[in-house]
């Protein structure tokens, strides 16, 4: 089954070596979970009972029954964690004492993952993607509080993030520790962050579950594409995560590949930007003089037969209320207001 996020065939052929991977100038990769394609899995069937770390070599055990699942025209693993908040038989992926990630600089390394959730969780339900380490020792990405994702050190800090769950659609979320920091990166927007010295995860992975030293898993209820970790020198950049093949910048000039594509610039030419790029188009002002607590919809037509509601819902004030609508591929349109029944 094809990728839906295509990597060069040199990056392919260096992630089945099992060798870790150097991608642009910052980024290495230390372990890759690609859920399912290294498998070799098909939407509906059984998940396999070991996923294979295509970078490093912490391949991980199957507890409960996940399912494959359709992720665009690749692959994901659904995990569906409902009984609870803290439930103690999470379906996960899981490796215990031998498993560690070892970062080379404990100050620069970071964990991300391609996710979908499609139900917004229960209040203070805990939905767990990944975690790394255990204990006193642990980091988890993750929702809390009915739905904002969060970074959760293991019983000493909870940072959540603004940014909430998108239902039903694939988002990138990451967990970095940058220089004194763990920052949580949200569709590549820094969402929140909280101090944190040099941090060394203990032994342990979990994907699609997490423990944070407590006993009670937190079980993910969701689609996970992809999890990587990864380590970087120099100054961090999430557009060298996976984040990029979700929305593909090529010339990392702030404007995504199609959009770019569709305009007639070089995707891959840092020069060539629509950000100058602008346009005048004439609009029709249309008025109407609207009474006292009453409300108003403004129709448009293009036979003066046929009606559509253009706006609803507008309160009138005892005066004249204006309205400009633009004329951009219309060639006739007409315009009138019509007092809201009672």
């Amino acid at each position: 089954m094809k990728p839906s996020h295509p990597l060069p065939t040199a990056l392919l052929s260096l992630l089945m070596a099992g060798t870790p991977v150097l991608l642009k100038a910052d980024i290495t990769v230390l372990h890759t979970w690609t859920m399912g394609d290294e498998e070799k899995g098909t939407a509906g069937s059984p998940a396999a009972q070991t996923l294979v770390d295509t970078t490093g070599d912490l391949d991980l055990t199957v507890v409960g029954s996940p399912v494959y699942a359709a992720s665009g025209s690749a692959l994901g693993v659904l995990f569906a964690n409902t009984d609870s908040a803290h439930n103690m038989g999470a379906t996960e992926y899981f490796e215990g004492a031998e498993a560690k990630v070892n970062p080379t600089d404990i100050a620069k390394w970071g964990v991300e993952a391609i996710v979908r959730i499609d139900v917004i969780p229960a209040e203070n339900q805990e939905l767990a993607v990944v975690e790394l380490g255990g204990g006193t020792q642990g980091i988890v990405l993750q929702t809390f509080g009915k739905g904002a994702w969060t970074i959760h050190q293991s019983n000493v800090v909870i940072s959540a993030a603004t940014i909430p769950v998108r239902t039903g659609e694939l988002q990138h979320v990451a967990a970095v520790h940058n220089n004194g920091k763990w920052e949580l990166y949200v569709d590549g927007l820094l969402a929140t962050s909280f101090n944190s010295a040099d941090y060394d995860p203990a032994p342990g992975i979990r994907i699609g579950a997490g423990n944070v030293g407590g006993g009670n898993n937190r079980g993910f209820n969701g689609l996970i594409e992809t999890v990587r970790v990864f380590e970087f020198t120099d100054t961090f950049a999430i557009e060298d995560t996976l984040l990029s093949t979700l929305n593909p910048d090529s010339d990392r000039d702030g404007f995504d590949d199609t959009v770019e594509t569709a305009l007639g610039f070089d995707p891959r030419d840092v020069n060539s930007t629509p950000e100058s790029r602008s346009g005048i188009e004439t609009a029709v002002e249309f008025s109407f003089y609207a009474a006292k607590n009453k409300k108003y919809t403004i129709e448009s037509s293009s036979d003066l037969q046929n009606w559509t509601p253009v706006q609803t819902d507008i309160p009138g004030l005892g005066g004249e209320i204006t309205r400009l609508y633009s004329k951009r591929g219309q060639t006739k349109l007409f315009y009138r207001s019509v007092r809201q029944a009672e």
